[in-house]
């Protein structure tokens, strides 16, 4: 156990582990007085944060969720990235893996991070192992002023040939969307970019064929050249 993150009832707790309880667990589990829970999609926990509800955790992030670099925002539901993440697969100055050894929330919705990173995923700013985030709540393409993206998937229940994703309001260098969409098993079963215009995105998701289920579509603005800019936060779709 590494990291410990808790408020009235409810407490997380994160590392290396397998079991909380007797309940299997990939590395982070939540306790809410009477019984163990496993909090899927994060593994290899390292910091924890509760801002109200709302958990923080730096960890590794994997199936629908592996795209998220090293801090991801909990939300009762699904994992979303915050922004480019932290540091970059890597040795630092004393020869280890850059990481993220802590995290700490507020006041108001600041998010700060220390560990052994560099900078942030992109390497579009350095910041040597002390880090802010703004979080404004939603996680957007974006994390300055502008007003969050608006997602829609429709119909949904899908049941014809493909499925309508809708996306507006995208600001900031978004030139592309690409969604990805993961079955109940958190399989990869399809995977679309679409072009950004005029701040925003229209674009037909193919699930024809798919098995009935709930299923995951995670998306990730990218920049001109294609390289990930942010996470919008994921959308369900159910097949009937």
């Amino acid at each position: 156990m590494k990291a410990l993150a808790g408020a009235g009832s409810i407490l997380y707790v994160g590392g290396n582990f397998n079991l909380a309880g007797g309940v299997s667990s990939g590395g982070l589990a939540r306790w809410d007085g009477t019984s163990w829970r496993d909090v899927g999609g994060a593994s290899a926990v390292t910091a924890l944060a509760l801002a109200g509800t709302t958990l923080y955790a730096a960890a590794n992030f994997s199936g629908p969720f592996g795209a998220i670099n090293r801090v991801g925002r909990w939300d009762g539901t699904s994992w979303t990235g915050l922004g480019t993440g932290l540091g970059a697969p890597g040795t630092n100055s004393n020869g280890g893996f850059e990481d993220v050894l802590a995290l700490a929330t507020g006041p108001g919705p600041n998010l700060y991070a220390g560990g052994t990173f560099r900078g942030v995923g992109d390497f579009t700013k350095a910041s040597s192992w002390f880090a802010v985030y703004r979080d404004s709540g939603v996680v957007t393409a974006t994390t300055g002023g502008a007003a969050p993206a608006r997602v829609s998937v429709y119909p949904n229940p899908a049941g014809g040939r493909a499925a309508t994703l809708l996306l507006t309001g995208l600001a900031g260098p978004v030139s592309a969307v690409q969604a990805a969409l993961f079955d109940p098993l958190g399989r990869l079963v399809g995977q679309r970019t679409f072009p950004a215009t005029a701040g925003g995105v229209r674009g037909e998701l193919p699930v024809a064929g798919l098995a009935a289920g709930t299923y995951l579509i995670r998306l990730t603005t990218q920049n001109a050249q294609g390289q990930p800019l942010s996470q919008l936060p994921s959308q369900r779709l159910s097949l009937p």
